[in-house]
């Protein structure tokens, strides 16, 4: 498999077989580009991994950079994607979960935001909450807590509960991708 390339070898492959024009300098060409010479997993994954049927010429013009079997499914461009950026596959999935997760967390954040008169304060008190220890979410029936590892915590409810839960995923998922690098 290739792994070095030229941005204009990139980008005339890319317009040959998505537009059928070598030199049409399309902004499509350039991302692609841009993303394979500095191995970005995740620009890859969002240009390139989806189902069958959508996106194939692209995938078609990727494969053929990397002068391998044309792969239309998601599954094997992501296999594409891990060697050509030189990372596991778990480690890609890593990233894709963190970076929903953050999205999830935002958008919890502003829940708060809109129902609490000091959504920083009370957000603050949570990371404060976790960096002291407190990490896990423990369920009792319909009650959620911020527990440390002794079980013993802090009772959420409301948008406070569901930011509570974003944020100990998303740090979940930060772990997890430590471990994979170490």
């Amino acid at each position: 498999m290739k792994t070095q390339f030229t941005e204009l070898e990139i980008r005339n492959t890319v317009d040959s077989v998505v537009y059928g024009n070598p030199d049409a300098k399309t902004s499509w060409g350039q991302k692609l580009a841009f993303a394979m010479i500095e191995k970005l997993p995740l620009l890859l994954s969002d240009l390139l991994s989806h189902g069958k049927g959508f996106n194939d010429s692209t995938k078609k013009a990727f494969c053929k950079l990397l002068d391998v079997e044309p792969v239309l499914t998601a599954t094997a461009i992501d296999n594409l994607i891990v060697q050509l950026c030189g990372i596991s596959l778990h480690e890609l999935i890593a990233h894709r979960n963190i970076r929903g997760a953050k999205q999830v967390l935002k958008f919890k954040a502003e829940q708060v935001a809109d129902r609490y008169s000091n959504p920083e304060e009370a957000l603050d008190l949570i990371h404060q909450q976790y960096a002291s220890g407190y990490t896990k979410i423990v369920k009792e029936g319909r009650k959620t807590f911020l527990c440390n590892a002794d079980n013993r915590g802090f009772h959420y409810k409301s948008e406070m509960k569901d930011y509570v839960i974003a944020y100990v995923e998303l740090k979940d998922f930060e772990a997890e991708l430590e471990s994979l690098k170490a």
